[in-house]
């Protein structure tokens, strides 16, 4: 079997589907940095993937910057110097991504105060009138 990428149980992404790139990071590390590639750059062409047709169009709606004109997504990890890291988090950041598309918003069911509520309500109402009623000026006498 091929190996895949989960995101939840029923929604899995194929590695083929997957390009992984070792770039060279920069920043400190001295001559060692300037040797070595241990950045890596994960690309998942989004609209030929074997995602479901309603979340890649999610995905392509969001405006993400990551996300190219052609539907590509670019993922890039170079926090660790190890490149094994690299690709461990890429791998994650690509999971976190697609996560939030998968969920749906749950329809508001509207609902009824209860008459115990509106109660409750007009009473605090008439109370706090009253209050304000009673800081008004006495009315002056002729």
């Amino acid at each position: 079997m091929e190996k895949e990428v989960i995101i939840r149980n029923d929604l899995r992404i194929p590695w083929s589907e997957i390009g992984m790139k070792t770039i060279r990071s920069g920043g400190p590390g001295g001559q060692h940095v300037n040797k070595v590639e241990t950045a890596v750059q994960l690309t998942l062409d989004i609209r030929n993937s074997s995602l479901p047709e309603e979340i890649k169009e999610k995905i392509c709606r969001s405006g993400d910057k990551r996300i190219n004109k052609e539907g590509i997504l670019q993922l890039r990890s170079d926090a660790f110097r190890s490149q094994r890291k690299n690709r461990e988090e890429v791998i994650q950041k690509l999971i976190s991504f697609i996560l939030p598309f998968t969920k749906t918003k749950k329809k508001r069911i509207r609902t009824k105060p209860s008459k115990n509520i509106l109660a409750k309500r007009k009473s605090q109402k008439i109370s706090r009138s009253k209050t304000k009623l009673l800081r008004k000026k006495p009315p002056i006498e002729n």
